[in-house]
């Protein structure tokens, strides 16, 4: 089995057209992000280091209050490779011209690429998100915030696979 590309994840970034519009009023926003996290507790036990890193690709939409956003995330750990589809809602704290303050609830549904065969892996989080405008229609963000992973068929078959962790991601933002 090959190593997932993230070329193929920037390539899809830059041909969005999101990511092409100069319109700031768009509802649309498409973000590329790369993060890591930061075990706490590894399966039950007080276990603080590295776990793992990743790199995703979102579209968000402001509606009414609430923005929301999907994607898809690959991430790498001990564990293996692991493709999860970001599911999530925020809503806006603070928000000023050139600064905007969000928080999020996101649930991340997936797969755990294990050989011989893959297991589901289920995973939440909820973070903050700072988010400075770089010029119309460019932001950079920040997010920060616990997150939880869990495979109930890795338990079932292989071994207790449950995490709490930090996550922490930079995003460039397009479109707003």
């Amino acid at each position: 089995m090959k190593r997932p590309s993230f070329r193929a994840l920037l390539l899809l970034c830059a041909l969005s057209p999101w990511a092409r519009s100069e319109t700031p009023s768009s509802p649309w926003e498409s973000s590329l992000g790369a993060g890591t996290s930061f075990d706490l507790l590894w399966n039950g036990r007080w276990d603080p280091g590295f776990a793992a890193g990743l790199m995703d690709f979102k579209l968000a939409r402001k509606a009414e209050r609430l923005r929301l956003e999907g994607g898809l995330e690959l991430g790498w750990s001990a564990y293996g490779w692991q493709v999860l589809v970001p599911l999530g809602a925020g809503v806006g704290l603070i928000e000023t011209p050139r600064f905007r303050l969000d928080g999020f609830a996101t649930v991340l549904p997936g797969m755990l690429l294990n050989r011989p065969s893959p297991y589901f892996l289920l995973a939440g989080e909820i973070t903050a998100r700072a988010l400075w405008t770089l010029r119309p229609g460019r932001s950079l963000g920040l997010r920060f915030g616990p997150r939880f992973e869990w495979s109930p068929e890795y338990d079932a078959t292989v071994g207790p696979y449950r995490n709490l962790g930090l996550i922490a991601r930079v995003e460039l933002l397009f479109g707003r």
